[in-house]
């Protein structure tokens, strides 16, 4: 809203009338009044404000003229630094805060492959947001507490390798705290078995290799070509190994099979990248968050509009009834890309009597996880999740996120 302007009755330098005194200038229970033309501004109005301008009367009139609107005003206060008015609503806004770090934990330790999956996954998921790595390598379930408790936003864990199938304990885990957790993303990455040493290691006189187990199995027709290698020995970490490697700095005839994000967090030198026997091989990850908070992006490794939910059931009448639950999907044009079952650990035995007979027959008793192509909210998956629950003892959608493509194929 603009001030109206103040009919001027100051004199010329021409005038010989008697000067006369000016109005009163009411805007908002504040009233601006000059009592001479050397008279500073005063604003009158709770609280008492003295003006830090000291503009004369002719500077007011001046100002006045220009039509200017309160807002221009009010910024005109604002900029003083003894202004104990509030900022305007018209003042230019603040820089935005930054948010917090996301924390995810990671199955694992330091130089693990889950810590770089969880470092692709969050890393860049916005430029105002960065990620604070938790490693949880004290058992398989810590990423999964630390979610519960508050202690993580995000975790990571991993789930199936191309070449090894599924990960047991972590199908377990997901079914276990399926009513906290739940998938929100994905990452598929391929794999890099790198032979590690210490610096300035002659690659002939290693004499000694170390590993996980599975790792050892993938890299078996490379460690026969090795022509001075003695031995080769299984660790439940190769991680660990390598930081212990790192540390004791006496053993250079020794290497470790381990991940190049290993050889940057502990120093140590790569013999050999991609050590592997053979191409085509991948681990996938799953990003889990808290089913009641989704504050933060699931990830930055998604590429296109394919999504993929995943679901677990058992069967009331146990494996037999498999049959149709796979139609149920079928029926409504959704397609079954995965499917995988672990024991019912609830309810192990399973007896199912036969028709018109009061004899009934044992059943191991399992839980089915099936991942199936499209969105939980999608009309055709809702409606085959809902025709699974009818023949189901159980049933729980794990999650529903959308497909990584972006790592396959550039092994």
């Amino acid at each position: 809203m603009a001030l109206q302007a103040v009919a001027s009755t100051y004199p010329t330098p021409s005038s010989t009338h008697r000067y006369k005194k000016p109005r009163t200038l009411t805007h908002h229970h504040i009233s601006i009044k000059n009592k001479s033309r050397s008279d500073p501004i005063r604003v009158d109005a709770p609280p008492q404000i003295s003006s830090p301008f000291h503009l004369t009367s002719e500077e007011l009139e001046s100002i006045i003229n220009q039509n200017l609107t309160i807002s221009t005003l009010e910024h005109l206060f604002s900029l003083s630094p003894s202004n104990p008015l509030p900022p305007s609503k018209t003042s230019p806004p603040s820089s935005p805060r930054r948010r917090p770090p996301v924390r995810v934990a990671y199955q694992g330790v330091r130089g693990s492959y889950c810590q770089e999956a969880a470092t692709r996954s969050f890393s860049s998921a916005s430029t105002s947001i960065s990620s604070l790595l938790i490693p949880c390598g004290s058992t398989l379930e810590s990423p999964f507490s630390a979610l519960e408790l508050g202690e993580a936003d995000r975790a990571v864990v991993p789930v199936e390798n191309s070449f090894d199938g599924p990960i047991p304990r972590n199908l377990d885990l997901l079914i276990r705290h399926s009513e906290e957790v739940k998938i929100i993303g994905e990452i598929v990455l391929p794999v890099n078995h790198c032979l590690l040493c210490l610096p300035g290691t002659n690659p002939s006189n290693i004499r000694r290799v170390v590993s996980h187990p599975q790792a050892i199995s993938h890299c078996r027709q490379r460690l026969q070509s090795m022509e001075n290698l003695e031995s080769v020995e299984e660790v439940q970490n190769a991680a660990e190994f390598a930081r212990f490697l790192a540390d004791e700095r006496t053993t250079d005839d020794t290497a470790v099979i381990g991940s190049e994000i290993a050889a940057e967090e502990f120093g140590l030198s790569i013999l050999h990248s991609n050590f592997q026997d053979r191409e085509g091989n991948y681990n996938r990850f799953l990003q889990l968050g808290r089913r009641s908070s989704f504050a933060y992006p699931s990830s930055v490794c998604t590429v296109g509009e394919s999504w993929k939910t995943t679901v677990a059931f058992s069967l009331e009448k146990g494996a037999s009834d498999l049959f149709k639950a796979m139609c149920a999907f079928e029926n409504f044009g959704v397609k079954v890309c995965r499917v995988d079952h672990r024991p019912n650990r609830d309810e192990p035995m399973k007896v199912v009597k036969k028709a018109g007979s009061d004899v009934g027959v044992g059943y191991f008793n399992y839980v089915f996880v099936m991942d199936v192509e499209g969105r939980e909210d999608e009309p055709a998956v809702r409606t085959a999740i809902n025709q699974i629950k009818d023949i189901s003892g159980f049933s729980s959608v794990l999650g529903s996120y959308a497909i990584c493509e972006s790592e396959v194929g550039s092994s």
